[in-house]
């Protein structure tokens, strides 16, 4: 799940386009974020964050 985000953000980077740069950002600052404090509820957080930024 969490390596599906990366994988994602780095397409996103890779697309160049304005909307997606900043969902890109957004995502890699939650990452950032919620790295810090890896537990179970910061796994939910991270689907959470997928589904919200990502729509899936």
């Amino acid at each position: 799940m969490f390596i599906n985000c990366m994988k994602k953000v780095q397409t996103l980077r890779n697309r160049k386009d304005h909307k997606t740069e900043m969902q890109a950002t957004l995502m890699m600052i939650m990452i950032r974020l919620v790295k810090k404090h890896f537990t179970i509820e910061s796994r939910k957080w991270q689907k959470g964050l997928c589904k919200l930024i990502f729509h899936d």
